[in-house]
């Protein structure tokens, strides 16, 4: 089963919520993410002072997560600041606990104790806190996941603007809240697209024929399964990691292809959640 996901398993006529899912991406050696990473790297390497937003946008599953944290963990980009806080914002997030995650990674980070009174602390209180914990300091904040305007106005004031060099990433399926961030004046937004054909093949052999490659008799009904997946590395590796399990038994893969159906006539977003429902039901023990 999917880490986070729970013991029911979702029907052909639900949406699979694929929230945690990048645990899953994480794990895997994602092709296609040098070019995002170099640009954002690139974005996140310029010298100039004050605040700079950069916003990754693009549908679940395309690995945002992935893309930011290789970006966030690359030692050139952790050479550069002082501070560094990654926070995933639920979509249910309360502002003063947001505010409580950031202080909380921050004091964590360089040994120190939380402020006194955390627990009963306003969120006013709390993002002067950060305000002035971060001032002087050349700080890069991710909040992860951000699935409300909300959540980045609880917290944009909490960032100063002068004195330091500030980056916050945010990673967003949605373009009103990408937008919404980048109403600062020194902002970037990245929507992440899907895999190229090239890539998508690539990623798709890795997974289904670990150590080897495509048998021919396989070649057309594997191009078959692939196109459904439309470049979504989420749905790539689940497909491919589950028909790595088929031991190149085409009759199972025939049976399999036929079991996906057809949603073609629906938006993409809608399609590929059905998609990847209909392979957690054929694998529950993915």
């Amino acid at each position: 089963m999917l880490p986070g996901s729970s013991s029911t398993l979702p029907t052909s006529n639900t949406w699979y919520d694929g929230r945690g899912d990048a645990l899953l991406l994480e794990e895997t050696e994602v092709v296609g993410i040098e070019k995002p990473k170099k640009q954002l790297i690139d974005w996140l390497s310029a010298t100039d002072c004050g605040l700079k937003v950069i916003s990754v946008v693009g549908m679940a599953g395309l690995g945002k997560t992935t893309l930011v944290k290789k970006v966030y963990d690359d030692p050139s980009v952790k050479v550069n600041f002082d501070h560094h806080v990654w926070v995933t914002v639920s979509e249910s997030f309360r502002i003063e606990q947001l505010l409580h995650d950031i202080i909380m990674r921050l004091v964590e980070e360089v040994k120190q104790a939380p402020p006194q009174g955390l627990e009963t602390m306003t969120d006013v209180g709390m993002r002067g806190f950060i305000y002035n914990f971060l001032q002087n300091n050349n700080y890069i904040i991710v909040l992860d996941d951000v699935w409300s305007i909300n959540a980045w106005e609880a917290v944009r004031y909490a960032f100063p603007r002068s004195s330091s060099r500030g980056c916050v990433i945010i990673t967003t399926c949605s373009s009103d809240i990408a937008n919404a961030a980048c109403s600062e004046s020194n902002c970037h937004k990245y929507p992440l697209q899907p895999l190229p054909a090239r890539e998508s093949n690539v990623l798709f052999n890795r997974k289904a024929f670990p150590g080897s490659s495509c048998p021919l008799y396989l070649k057309e009904i594997s191009e078959s399964i692939l196109k459904r997946c439309q470049g979504w590395p989420l749905a790539i590796v689940l497909i491919g990691s589950l028909l790595a399990t088929k031991n190149n038994r085409i009759e199972e893969w025939q049976t399999f292809n036929q079991s996906l159906g057809s949603e073609l006539e629906e938006d993409n977003l809608k399609r590929m959640w059905k998609l990847l429902s209909r392979v957690i039901i054929t694998c529950p023990t993915i």
